[in-house]
């Protein structure tokens, strides 16, 4: 219950602020790490922005995460993002929501010590919200969290620099 309240006030927030212009007409690249709980290990990404105009912008990005008990994922999100401002010009912070897919390798050891590889996707909904810094008139720094709902839904803490065309 906590999670669904977080959520919304999030979502309040985000509808209830002014949008200011950060980086209007630009293209962001990128990349960074992300921590996924379900793992318990970190991963890199490298992920695309396009600001659409100063409420919107679309995202995508690729998240691999490194072998931990024998699982590894490699994720891709593809997002929309609504901004909004707070405080300094130098601040956008933006709630997120979007589409995961999720492509997973595992090992399994039975009891006859064979291992057995194995592999699948799924998909599922992201939601979640960030900031972009703005470092220099080129380059963004972006924390970000997500929750992925999936069977099994995980969440996700990460941090990219991303360099403005």
């Amino acid at each position: 219950m906590k999670k669904v309240t977080l959520i919304f006030v999030i979502l309040c927030l985000a509808l209830g602020m002014k949008a200011q212009v950060f980086d209007f007409g630009q293209m962001r690249a990128g990349g960074g790490l992300s921590y996924v709980d379900k793992v318990g290990n970190l991963g890199i990404n490298v992920n695309g922005v396009y600001t659409f105009n100063p409420q919107w912008e679309a995202a995508a990005a690729f998240t691999y995460t490194f072998e931990k008990n024998n699982v590894s994922y490699k994720l891709l999100d593809i997002d929309v993002h609504s901004v909004f401002y707070e405080i300094m010009s130098k601040v956008n912070f933006y709630v997120l929501t979007g589409l995961c897919f999720n492509f997973y390798e595992m090992e399994t050891n039975p009891a006859d010590g064979v291992s057995t590889p194995g592999s699948g996707s799924d998909s599922g909904l992201n939601i979640g919200a960030g900031i972009n810094y703005k470092l220099t008139d080129r380059l963004n720094a972006t924390p970000e969290v997500r929750y992925t709902l999936f069977d099994a839904a995980f969440y996700r803490f990460g941090a990219s620099i991303q360099y403005l065309f």
